[in-house]
């Protein structure tokens, strides 16, 4: 069985809890801080069958139970409705990851095998509009209502900047006015657009106001911190020896990624073959393993 699967043979890996599927690398945005980047102009994506064959895969070996869809744009996949409904039929939880930007119609057609919607969404209007697209604020907030209405569950995802710290507080609100489950903040990480702007990340003098924000945020919806984004919180360095992950993310082009920490910096130790739907191990000096990247771990306030 481990021949079969170097996944397990060289990295010792027992179970994967989530599957993170980019399908495609095509968006509708081109953001100042995307981690994708130049990947953004790359026409790559995931057929419906090397999908559903990467989920049964995935599934089959590592034992998932749950699958999150994502990109660039999901939405923009014309098989997104069909990826869905295999994911359910094999029992699993289903995420999508998006912009939000007017998406209703192709909502209303997945709503039935679409578990939770996670929308991005980078402060205020007026800061969200500045760093992805005029009007995509109420977009957001418009797609948030829409699909509670729908029966799907939504919550918030927030990279944090040094434009958007002094609106989490407020973001907070509006989502529990929107009905969504909580807010997640993650470290802006220096890869794709973002490494073209500095000028976004957090300065140092900003860190008190950040925590002061994160508080103020908790009273209104569950709020949960990337820990890179916390200097209060230490880092676990066993959870690089973990036999169990907490998620893999696949790439549209078959890179496969342990850490999303990894991901965006060509460090990979592990590739999907589309084609032959099996894993490969190519390591690397400087990979992932070697440099012992660690899982990203989210901490509830």
């Amino acid at each position: 069985m481990d021949d079969e699967h170097p996944l397990k043979a060289h990295a010792h890996i027992g179970h994967v809890e989530k599957l993170y599927l980019e399908v495609l690398y095509r968006c509708n945005f081109e953001c100042r801080h995307c981690f994708q980047g130049v990947n953004l102009k790359r026409p790559e994506r995931f057929t419906l069958d090397e999908a559903t064959r990467a989920i049964a895969h995935f599934a089959d070996h590592f034992g998932l139970s749950s699958v999150t869809i994502c990109g660039g744009e999901p939405f923009l996949h014309p098989d997104l409705e069909a990826m869905l409904a295999f994911a359910k039929l094999r029992g699993l939880d289903t995420v999508v990851c998006t912009n939000g930007y007017r998406i209703h119609k192709i909502l209303t057609r997945v709503a039935s095998d679409l578990d939770h919607l996670r929308v991005s969404v980078d402060g205020l209007c007026e800061t969200h509009d500045a760093i992805r697209r005029p009007g995509s604020f109420k977009a957001c907030v418009d797609t948030l209502l829409f699909a509670r209405a729908h029966g799907i569950r939504t919550s918030i995802t927030m990279t944090v900047t040094n434009s958007n710290v002094g609106d989490i507080g407020g973001l907070a609100a509006i989502a529990a006015e929107c009905g969504a489950d909580h807010i997640k903040l993650h470290e802006l990480r220096p890869i794709g657009h973002a490494a073209d702007h500095p000028d976004l990340i957090v300065a140092p003098g900003q860190r008190s106001q950040l925590t002061r924000e994160v508080r103020r945020a908790a009273r209104d919806v569950p709020v949960f911190l990337d820990e890179d984004a916390s200097p209060a919180v230490a880092l676990d360095r066993s959870r690089m020896e973990r036999t169990d992950l907490d998620r893999i993310e696949i790439q549209p082009d078959g890179r496969l990624y342990v850490s999303c920490k990894a991901v965006g910096a060509d460090s990979n130790a592990f590739w999907y073959d589309k084609a032959h739907d099996c894993v490969e191990y190519r390591p690397a000096d400087d990979d992932e393993l070697a440099a012992r990247t660690p899982q990203v771990r989210y901490v509830e306030i």
